[in-house]
C-alpha cells in the first residue's frame, strides 16, 4: 500500500511537470506567433499603404499626360501651328518661308511651356 501511493505520488508529480511543459511550451508559442502576426500584418499594412501612394501617383501622372493643361497646350499648339501653316499658304508664301516660321513658333511655343514648367 505505501510502495502503491508512493507510486500514485511519482505519477501524478510527473503528469503535473508534463502539464506544466505543455502549458508553458504553448504559452511560448502563442506569443511567438502573435508576435509573428503583428509584424507581418504591420508590414502588410505599410506595404498596401506604399502601393496605394504609388498607384494615385500613377494615376495622377497618367490624368495630367491625358486631360491635363500641358497636354491643352499642345494641342492648341499644334492647331496654331496648322492655322499659320494654312494662312501662309493661303496668303501665297512658298514652303522654306511657312517652315522657317514654324521652327520659329515652335521655338517660342517650347520657351512658354518651359518656362510654365519652371514656376512648378
Amino acid at each position: 500500500m505505501i510502495l502503491t501511493n508512493l507510486i500514485a505520488k511519482k505519477k501524478q508529480q510527473y503528469l503535473n511537470e508534463l502539464r506544466i511543459k505543455s502549458l508553458t511550451s504553448k504559452k511560448s508559442h502563442l506569443i511567438k506567433s502573435f508576435t509573428i502576426l503583428r509584424n507581418l500584418s504591420g508590414k502588410l499594412r505599410y506595404h498596401f499603404i506604399k502601393w496605394k501612394e504609388a498607384a494615385a501617383e500613377n494615376t495622377l501622372a497618367l490624368e495630367m499626360h491625358e486631360e491635363g493643361p500641358v497636354r491643352e497646350e499642345v494641342f492648341e499648339a499644334k492647331a496654331r501651328f496648322m492655322n499659320l501653316r494654312a494662312l501662309m499658304k493661303s496668303e501665297g508664301y512658298d514652303d522654306k518661308d511657312i517652315e522657317d516660321a514654324i521652327k520659329q513658333e515652335k521655338g517660342r511655343q517650347s520657351n512658354l511651356i518651359l518656362k510654365g514648367l519652371r514656376r512648378m
